[in-house]
């Protein structure tokens, strides 16, 4: 199988985090160590890597694509529909969760969201969200 995403176990869900470590704040390394915990609450095992981001982008506090794992090609659409369902209940718990932590300082003036990609076995894109404190706004919903 062709590795569209660089998952570096395309058995697992992959969650890729746009950024590198060493420009990240402390408050923003410890919440991601806690990124695991919220997946495998959910019966899901992730696989997370980083990847440098390439040019000026839209100010976000965290761009994470999540990628079903390439061994659900072919499975039922409602199994794939539950894998996903749970892959966004864990990034919008830790989004969230992230979100409220940060300190004032890192909030600013602008309101910054979690934006989050969801493709599927095959690469193709499922959900595009943009994930606030308060509330989730759906920039392209899962197919119908």
């Amino acid at each position: 199988m062709e590795d569209y995403h660089n998952n570096p176990d395309p058995a697992k869900v992959g969650v890729q985090i746009l950024g590198i470590t060493k420009y990240m704040s402390t408050a923003q390394k410890e919440a991601l160590k806690t990124l695991p915990d919220y997946f495998t609450a959910q019966g899901i095992e992730p696989e997370i890597y980083y990847r440098e981001p390439g040019g000026m982008g839209p100010m976000l506090l965290e761009t994470i694509e999540l990628y079903l794992p390439q061994v659900m090609i072919g499975l039922a659409t409602n199994i794939i529909y539950d894998v996903s369902k749970k892959v966004c209940y864990a990034i919008s718990n830790w989004a969230k969760m992230r979100i409220k932590t940060q300190s004032q300082e890192e909030k600013g003036t602008n309101e910054r969201p979690v934006r989050t990609t969801l493709y599927g076995p095959t690469g193709e894109i499922l959900l595009i969200k943009d994930i606030y404190e308060d509330r989730e706004d759906i920039l392209k919903d899962f197919p119908s």
